[in-house]
């Protein structure tokens, strides 16, 4: 079994802050399902870091919810807070264009 750490804490603080961030706000047990955890208080013990959240849940997040896994870990870069939550459509890729 693993141990614990701040890590853990530092994870399970960043969903939280990016659930009730969310408008309209998900509740633990809507946001858990979206990312295929079917219990509100695993959740609860994610967002405490009483428990370490697997890398298929995290990879879930990403996915369902656009989160950047890089902000999960370290609090910088996008967390995606401002995005719509959009399913069933695969990543966008954009054409980039240079004028020169």
């Amino acid at each position: 079994m693993s141990r614990r750490g701040p890590i853990d804490r530092e994870i399970g603080l960043r969903i939280k802050q990016f659930r009730e961030s969310r408008r309209p706000k998900l509740t633990q047990d809507k946001f858990g399902q979206a990312v295929g955890v079917t219990n509100w208080m695993q959740m609860s013990r994610y967002e405490c870091g009483r428990n370490r959240v697997p890398p298929e849940v995290l990879a879930a997040m990403c996915s369902v919810f656009k989160v950047d896994l890089n902000w999960l870990f370290t609090g910088h870069g996008d967390s995606g807070r401002n995005r719509r939550r959009q399913t069933g459509r695969g990543p966008t890729l954009r054409a980039q264009t240079t004028r020169g």
